[in-house]
């Protein structure tokens, strides 16, 4: 599983997040998968665009798993 290592421990963004991680190629590819619910967090979809990754949803306070669409998964470490 492709893993990306946030810059810091700060609550963001997750149009940023993801743009950021390499799971969407652009910001507006995040808003069009957000908006077409091809975006989960933890298994949760999410079709939030101001939505802000906390620290509730981090796996053990360290992980969290972003799927796009069915197959691609990426672990976001902190």
């Amino acid at each position: 599983m492709p893993t990306y290592k946030a810059a810091s421990d700060d609550p963001i963004e997750l149009i940023e997040l993801i743009a950021a991680a390499g799971i969407v190629p652009s910001k507006r590819q995040a808003r069009e998968d957000i908006q077409n619910g091809a975006i989960y967090i933890n298994g949760v979809r999410q079709t939030d665009l101001h939505h802000i990754i906390s620290d509730s949803e981090r796996i053990e306070g360290q992980f969290t798993i972003i799927r796009r669409g069915k197959k691609k998964y990426t672990l976001i470490e902190y």
